[in-house]
């Protein structure tokens, strides 16, 4: 960015006002439109809250009916005597008194009364069953030492007696027995729980119940869990599923008091919630891994959306300092304002305006409210600049696009240096846990997470501080855009942002588009009609042609009489 002075001349260009018309601007006027309001006069009545009866759930209530006294002195004596009380849910016409409705069951206030006893069957539980962990085999670490382990068993075997001499049966057993004691030996056994005991709960009810919803939800084993965390495999658990994993971890001080009830009586059996923790307590680092792998994720998304925000800004500065588009339209709206104003000795003889001035450029209309100042701006420069290349893909929009400028009214540069902040700390966060996962692991657990996070740190290092210098860049030709526009801060600011400086120019953008595009459509109707390639017309739409239109000819032939042609065919 250049730091010699700015030369104001540059963002004005001379204009021949000689050719341009000015006859249309004689009976010009603004008119601004008035404002309207809609009131609602709708008014809610509050309801009157119903008293409910000591015995609400059974004897009326929930929206249908009233409690029924004679009902409730009932329940008083079924209660004093220990009496069972059901209601009568069955189905009632519409017309009769409903009290209490449930699973598209209706019921009155008659209750049934009743002093017996069910008889219950003891079915004796069956005997846990000793397992041994061979899901875990899932895991590649372990399948490949599973394998291994395999090898060298059936090595051993040959070396002491030919195995194809062998009964079949005893190779059999043997092969059975290898594969029992490889999976002990790699995973080992399940706790064989006591079903006759008491499961043992030590969460308080809150906690325990996310965690049975998360469970629920996620319907995948330990294994399963284990290998997704120690191999970075998404397939299974996405990020979602990883943040929430990650958020209900076990607290240290769970953690503790599972631990201690473990070394009190090591038969204990947990309720799921506790188990889940316990077991998810026991992979290597799981908490350091998991936080690894979201940030990986979140990363990327973060400093795509800062660099996708600042290059819009960037982009949107240089076209309004570079684009020639931009002065030629600025210049048209000077002379225009110059030739209105020119009974004023200092009005009409003005070098420029403030960027206020382009969001009313649409409230100034002319005598008969069919045309505006901006219209004929648009219209004018379409004329002057455009001329041939009018109404084809040869021509763009001459001032930046209202989405972009709407995009660059969002930045905020000290929100996206606190970002940028928060985002360099989670890195140096995410690169303490990421050693001490690689200092604590065995070689069993190192891979994959070692190779993925030391190639991540070094591109993730090499893009947060391209875009730190991104976001000066960005400061310096704000700055400098600001600077060129004469823009001066808002009273109680010390600096413009660009909330302030693109709002002026938000409102212009959008509605020059919406007009650019409407004088691109009449100039292709024109030359749809100047080629033929309108439809055929029935003989009553070519009498009202006709009567509405001359006929054409070399004196007659002008803009003029085009635009009497468009307006017959819209009317």
């Amino acid at each position: 960015m250049p730091n010699s002075p700015i030369d104001q001349t540059l963002l004005w260009e001379e204009l021949d006002e000689t050719s341009i018309n000015f006859d249309e601007f004689d009976e010009l006027f603004s008119k601004p439109p008035a404002d309207k309001t809609l009131r609602s006069k709708a008014k809610s009545k509050p309801k009157a809250d119903k008293q409910p009866c000591a015995f609400y759930s059974v004897n009326g209530g929930h929206g249908f009916g009233s409690c029924n006294e004679e009902g409730t002195r009932l329940l008083v004596f079924c209660d004093v005597n220990n009496l069972m009380i059901c209601n009568t849910n069955f189905r009632k016409p519409a017309s009769h008194l409903i009290v209490y409705q449930s699973g598209g069951q209706a019921s009155q206030y008659r209750l049934v009364i009743s002093n017996f006893r069910v008889q219950a069957r003891m079915v004796p539980r069956s005997r846990p069953v000793r397992k041994r962990k061979i899901w875990k085999l899932k895991n590649p670490l372990n399948s490949q030492s599973f394998r291994n382990i395999l090898i060298k068993a059936f090595n051993e075997e040959e070396e002491e007696e030919d195995l194809q001499t062998c009964n079949i049966e005893d190779n059999w057993k043997f092969l059975w027995d290898s594969l029992l004691r490889a999976t002990e030996q790699i995973r080992g056994w399940c706790k064989v729980v006591n079903t006759d005991l008491r499961v043992v709960k030590l969460l308080d009810s809150k906690r325990s119940q996310a965690l049975g919803i998360f469970l629920s939800s996620l319907r995948l084993e330990m294994a399963d869990i284990e290998n997704a965390i120690l191999s970075f495999d998404t397939s299974l658990m996405d990020l979602e599923k990883l943040k929430t994993l990650y958020d209900i971890r076990g607290e240290k001080a769970e953690l503790q008091k599972i631990e201690d009830t473990i070394a009190k009586n090591p038969d204990v059996a947990f309720d799921k919630p506790e188990q889940f923790l316990h077991d998810l307590n026991q992979i290597p680092d799981y908490a350091e891994r998991i936080f690894c792998s979201i940030f990986q994720s979140t990363f990327q998304e973060s400093i795509s959306v800062l660099e996708n925000k600042l290059n819009n800004l960037k982009m949107t500065c240089e076209a309004m300092v570079t684009g020639v588009s931009i002065r030629r339209i600025l210049s048209l709206v000077l002379t225009m304002g110059n030739y209105m104003n020119g009974g004023h000795m200092k009005r009409g003889q003005a070098d420029g305006f403030g960027l206020e001035i382009l969001s009313k450029l649409k409230d100034v209309k002319s005598k008969d409210n069919r045309t505006s100042l901006l219209q004929y701006v648009v219209k004018e420069y379409v004329q002057r600049y455009e001329q041939e290349d009018a109404g084809t893909d040869k021509v763009a929009l001459p001032l930046p696009d209202p989405s972009d400028i709407n995009q660059a009214t969002l930045v905020n540069f000290e929100d996206i240096l606190v970002e940028m902040g928060k985002i360099e700390k989670d890195f140096q966060s995410a690169e303490t846990r990421s050693d001490k996962v690689m200092e604590s692991s065995g070689e069993k657990f190192l891979q994959p997470f070692k190779d993925i996070m030391t190639e991540f740190f070094i591109k993730g290092r090499q893009e947060l501080k391209d875009q730190q210098e991104n976001l000066r860049e960005c400061q310096n030709k704000f700055d400098y855009v600001v600077k060129f526009y004469c823009v001066k801060p808002k009273s109680g600011e010390k600096t413009v942002t660009p909330v302030y400086f693109f709002s002026l120019w938000m409102t212009f953008c959008k509605e020059f588009k919406d007009f650019w595009k409407k004088e691109q459509q009449i100039i292709v109707k024109q030359s749809m009609i100047l080629r033929g390639k309108y439809c055929a017309l029935t003989p009553l739409f070519k009498r009202s042609f006709l009567q509405a239109v001359p006929p054409m000819s070399s004196s007659n032939f002008s803009c003029g009489y085009i635009e009497l042609i468009v307006q017959f065919l819209v009317e």
